[in-house]
């Protein structure tokens, strides 16, 4: 009895071994599998670049509008009435060309009145002409007004005296040398080239600003007053380390700056950074020196934690 007791005990016994070391090698392979399964988890798709070297100009835009220099005000010399009118605001007068003419008040008052200068008679109407070729852009009076000494009768604006006036905030001023280019972009979206032809020795008192005459070929005609934007180029780097703009990730209050390494193809690994220059797509990175056979994420870094997981997109 107790031979049967003693052979059925043994024969439990390795039954519950048997089962255990089944539990545990089952137990194993759910374990080498489950860190097999963690270590395919995908993760952030990015997008990579790496560090290249650039010229780096910094612009400024700044208001600009235009100005004729130069303008003919046509004045009478005595008192008298305007006989006739011989051109209309707008018209294009060549030097010589007879605007109107004037009778004097005297010769006004008296039709028969003449006088004999040599061995001509001055019958007191006197022809008023442009000395300037332009556009007629003011002509206040009409036949039969009264014209008082020295009032202005005409204006004619000289078409090639059209000059840029730029307005530049002085700290700049320095920037804007002779012969110095720059970019107009006219109110319908046109770009022209233009060069800065003189400054002028003042500043205004309310803006700060010195103003700089701009010239530009090729614009054709454009009316005085008309407002500009200018692109300024202020200074230049030479050699720059850049990256992207979307690259660089910064705090909300922009007093930090990182970019993320890529390591081992599946690792971002955060570096700070000092930027330098920066235009409309490349940010110059002073310090540290980067690598620039290292690979640095250019898209799909926002939001990334230092040493997250990613997945290299091609």
């Amino acid at each position: 009895m107790n031979g049967s007791t003693d052979r059925l005990h043994h024969a439990l016994m390795r039954n519950a071994a048997v089962t255990t070391m089944i539990l545990l090698l089952l137990a194993g392979c759910n374990s080498d599998t489950g860190k097999r399964s963690m270590s395919r988890l995908p993760g952030t798709p990015v997008k990579t670049v790496r560090p290249l070297r650039s010229d780096l100009t910094e612009f400024v835009n700044m208001n600009a509008y235009t100005k004729f220099l130069r303008k003919e005000s046509v004045r009478a010399t005595f008192q008298g009435f305007v006989a006739d009118v011989r051109k209309n605001i707008g018209d294009r007068v060549a030097v010589n060309d007879t605007l109107l003419r004037m009778r004097t008040r005297e010769a006004a008052a008296d039709d028969s009145l003449a006088v004999r200068v040599g061995e001509t008679s001055f019958s007191g109407v006197v022809v008023v002409r442009a000395h300037t070729a332009g556009i007629l852009t003011s002509l206040p009076f009409k036949g039969g007004d009264f014209v008082n000494e020295g009032e202005q009768v005409a204006e004619i604006v000289d078409l090639a005296s059209m000059r840029i006036v730029l307005n530049v905030p002085y700290q700049y001023a320095a920037a804007l040398k002779p012969h110095a280019t720059c970019t107009l972009q006219l109110p319908d979206g046109h770009l022209h080239p233009a060069r800065v032809e003189h400054s002028l020795p003042s500043v205004d008192p309310v803006s700060q600003t010195q103003s700089f005459l701009l010239r530009t070929d090729g614009m054709g005609f454009l009316p005085e007053h008309l407002n500009l934007q200018a692109r300024v180029p202020i200074r230049t780097v030479h050699d720059a380390l850049v990256l992207p703009r979307s690259a660089v990730m910064c705090d909300e209050m922009q007093t930090q700056f990182w970019v993320m390494r890529v390591a081992g193809d599946t690792l971002a690994l955060r570096v700070n950074i000092e930027p330098g220059l920066e235009t409309d797509s490349l940010v110059q990175v002073l310090h540290p020196a980067l690598d620039s056979a290292a690979l640095y994420i250019s898209k799909g870094a926002f939001g990334l934690a230092d040493s997250a997981r990613i997945t290299l997109s091609r």
